[in-house]
C-alpha cells in the first residue's frame, strides 16, 4: 500500500485508481512563483488539497470495506447530469457555462451541442453498471505529435472544479500545475485522454515570457462532467456534498508520459488500455510486479532496458 495525494478525497484504500481520497480543505504545496520551476519538476504535484488517500493496488488483500450502494447511485447521477445538459449552454462570448434563459430561442442547450461527447464503459467501484463521463471541447489542443495522457501519466493544467449549481470548490487559474493522474479522482484519469496539450511558446508569441520560463500556446480547453462515482463518491466536505456529480473546467498545457521503471518503454505501453481508458495490468513473469514497474519484465536476470538496447525480446525469458 502507498500513500498518495488525491484532490478532495478521504483516507481509504481501494484499487490503484480508486476515485475516493482525503476531504478537501485547501491548497498546499503549490509553487506559483514561476511556471519554469513547476515545469522543471516533472513529477511535482502542485495545487493539492490537504489530505492523503491510501491507494491499494492489491484489492484482493485490501482491508477496506465499502458498504455504500454505488450501483443505486449511478442512475441518480445520470439523471442529474441529463437535466443539467438540458438546462444549460456554453456561452461562446463569455467562455463559460450558463443557465438557459426563459427565452432560449436561438440558444443551443448542451444536450443538443454537437461538441458534447461521452466516454462509456468506465469500470469503477465494483459495480455491474459501467459509468459514463461527458466532455465538451471548446478549444482543440495543438500538440498532435505526442501521445494522449493515460491514467499513468502526468498533466500540466489549469482548472476550476464546480458543482452542478456552478458553486466553485477549487481552482488553479494563474499558473498551471503538474498532477499525476494516477493519484487523482477517476474522472480526471479518464477524461484527460480526450484532450491534447499545447505547444511551447517561442519569442514572438503572445504567451511567450522569456527563455527561462516555459509557457504554452494553443492549449486544449474544455469541460469534464462526471458522476460522483468517478469523483469523491459518497464522501462529503464543507464544499462538496456527498454523491455530488462534478464539473471541471480544464486547460491542458502539456502532458508528461511516464516511464516509471526507466526501461525506455512508456508505462502506457506496458499495460493494456481499452477505449474507455480502463487499465489491465500485465505481469509477464508473474512476480507480483506489473511490467510498468518491473525493471526485468521476464525475470531472466537481464534488465529490460539492456534487452531493448541489445535488440532481444524483453518479454521472453529465453531471449537475452
Amino acid at each position: 500500500m502507498r500513500l498518495c495525494w488525491k484532490p478532495g478525497g478521504r483516507l481509504n484504500s481501494g484499487s490503484a485508481f480508486s476515485s475516493s481520497g482525503a476531504f478537501f480543505s485547501g491548497l498546499i504545496l503549490l509553487n506559483h512563483v514561476r511556471v519554469m520551476n513547476a515545469l522543471r519538476k516533472v513529477f511535482y504535484l502542485g495545487g493539492l488539497f490537504l489530505g492523503f488517500a491510501a491507494c491499494d493496488s492489491d484489492p484482493v488483500n485490501s482491508m477496506y470495506v465499502d458498504n455504500y450502494d454505488h450501483e443505486a447511485q449511478i442512475p441518480i447521477d445520470q439523471a442529474l447530469l441529463k437535466a443539467y445538459f438540458e438546462s444549460h449552454y456554453y456561452d461562446e462570448e463569455a467562455f463559460k457555462l450558463e443557465v438557459l434563459p426563459e427565452d432560449a430561442e436561438g440558444i443551443t442547450p448542451l444536450s443538443d451541442d454537437s461538441r458534447l461527447d461521452s466516454i462509456v464503459g468506465i469500470q469503477a467501484n465494483d459495480t455491474e453498471t459501467a459509468y459514463t463521463l461527458y466532455f465538451l471541447k471548446t478549444q482543440e489542443g495543438s500538440d498532435v505529435e505526442s501521445k494522449r495522457a493515460s491514467q499513468l501519466d502526468s498533466v500540466l493544467v489549469t482548472y476550476k472544479g464546480m458543482l452542478l449549481d456552478h458553486t466553485a470548490f477549487d481552482s488553479v487559474a494563474r499558473y498551471p500545475v503538474w498532477f499525476s493522474l494516477s493519484n487523482l479522482v477517476l474522472g480526471w484519469g479518464h477524461g484527460f485522454q480526450k484532450f491534447l496539450g499545447g505547444t511551447l511558446a517561442v519569442e514572438g508569441d503572445d504567451e511567450y515570457v522569456s527563455d527561462e520560463d516555459f509557457a504554452y500556446k494553443d492549449i486544449g480547453k474544455g469541460f469534464l462532467f462526471f458522476p460522483s462515482g468517478l469523483g469523491y463518491r459518497n464522501t462529503a466536505s464543507f464544499a462538496v456534498p456527498a454523491n455530488a456529480p462534478l464539473i471541471f473546467e480544464i486547460g491542458l498545457h502539456a502532458v508528461h508520459l511516464a516511464d516509471s521503471d526507466q526501461d525506455s518503454v512508456l508505462d502506457q505501453d506496458e499495460v493494456s488500455i481499452d477505449a474507455s481508458g480502463n487499465i489491465t495490468f500485465i505481469d509477464t513473469d508473474e512476480d507480483g510486479y506489473s511490467d510498468y514497474l518491473d525493471k526485468d519484465d521476464d525475470d531472466d536476470g537481464k534488465l529490460t532496458l539492456d534487452e531493448i538496447n541489445d535488440n532481444t525480446d524483453p518479454k521472453d525469458p529465453n531471449s537475452f
